[in-house]
């Protein structure tokens, strides 16, 4: 609008509206609320010549102790809705932190030529994470985890070669060289994201032991929320 509103406060003072909205010019009042009178008024060159003279000042008590009541309850009630919020939380990061995560697997037979090496003799497999069938970890929580590999060479004229592989790409590998009994590990640390999927992928010319030489293990160091 082409004029503006002032406002005097019970303490007697004149200040110009916070803003103007929807046809209406609105003062927004300090927390602490200062009770008593407050009065607006327009100009009186512009409510003359908009013929609004009936508009020229008018008066509104506020009851402090009501609105300060008011406002801590409306604080209250937001403060409580947090509070839940940050509740809820807790109790799902409490549910991870107390979720533990560790698998042990290995070979009940010498396994060649496959893309994926299915660890099928599953000593451990806390938090069910890790699939026998498939020989794929499947993250169940955000967070950080450990793996180690270690295979063993069983033919004379083959090399062992694998990889931890996740999502795809190879995070380390092993090589040992073709003498029956030659045996390799990585370990590596992994962040990663619930459902993503770790696996130990072998090169397609590549023996490895059924017996203990040959495992793949993980757990979960550290979940995040």
């Amino acid at each position: 609008p082409p004029f503006d509103v002032t406002w005097q406060t019970p303490s007697h003072s004149t200040v110009p509206s916070t803003r103007y909205e929807n046809g209406q010019f609105q003062l927004v009042l300090p927390n602490p609320v200062q009770g008593g009178s407050y009065s607006c008024m327009a100009p009186n060159t512009t409510a003359n010549s908009s013929c609004v003279q009936t508009m020229k000042k008018s008066t509104m008590a506020v009851d402090g102790v009501s609105v300060r009541l008011t406002l801590l309850e409306a604080e209250n009630s937001r403060l409580r809705s947090r509070n839940s919020d940050l509740e809820q939380r807790f109790d799902d990061m409490n549910g991870i932190i107390n979720q533990h995560v560790s698998f042990s697997a290995g070979l009940t037979s010498t396994v060649s030529g496959v893309s994926t090496i299915i660890f099928n003799d599953v000593k451990q497999n806390e938090g069910n994470a890790y699939n026998a069938s498939s020989g794929i970890f499947v993250a169940p929580y955000d967070g950080v985890y450990f793996f180690v590999l270690n295979t063993g060479s069983s033919s004379t004229s083959y090399n062992s070669i694998a990889y931890i592989n996740v999502n795809g790409t190879d995070m380390c590998g092993i090589y040992s060289v073709h003498y029956t009994g030659e045996m390799a590990s990585c370990q590596t640390t992994l962040h990663l994201s619930k459902g993503e999927q770790v696996y130990a992928r072998t090169h397609s010319t590549s023996y490895y032991y059924y017996n203990l030489s040959s495992y793949f293990n993980g757990f979960m160091i550290s979940a995040t929320k």
